[in-house]
């Protein structure tokens, strides 16, 4: 039972972590976590036009698509 609930106390949390375009730096084709470029990026990623319309939204493994 309280494995159950481990499990989807886990996989809320993981689902309301959704990291934006400007939050993010891309360089040469890679999405790192912070100006100094040395932490790789894993996760979901999403871009929104300037209505709020959503862009893109795509999971990033290591900084990647």
């Amino acid at each position: 039972m309280k494995n159950k609930f481990l499990l989807t106390s886990l996989l809320a949390v993981g689902a309301g972590l959704t990291i934006q375009a400007q939050d993010l730096v891309l360089n040469e084709g890679q999405y790192y976590t912070d100006e100094t470029q040395t932490q790789l990026y894993t996760g979901r990623y999403t871009e929104f036009y300037n209505d709020g319309m959503l862009k893109m939204e795509l999971f990033l493994q290591d900084g990647r698509p």
